[in-house]
């Protein structure tokens, strides 16, 4: 039985704690209609608490890649537009 906490700050994100194979684990779900939740187990957890610096500046070094494809290509689009 799944006991839900609290979402996220941003509100997109609901966390739940949840029994598998005996075991406790936390799924992450991207709102109430997420078919693919990411769950994960109390190893992980700790991987991923040891290393959230390293997990943060990845999350920033790809949005900031993501941001200067889009503008590349919106600036792309328009000199295409342009001919």
């Amino acid at each position: 039985m799944a006991k839900k906490n609290a979402a996220t700050k941003a509100g997109r994100y609901t966390v739940e704690t949840d029994m598998y194979q005996g075991r406790p684990v936390l799924r992450i779900k991207d709102g109430n209609k997420d078919r693919f939740p990411f769950s994960f187990g109390l190893g992980k957890a700790k991987k991923i608490v040891a290393n959230i610096a390293a997990i943060e500046e990845f999350v920033k070094e790809q949005l900031k890649q993501l941001e200067q494809q889009a503008k590349a290509a919106a600036k792309k689009g328009k000199k295409t537009a342009a001919k």
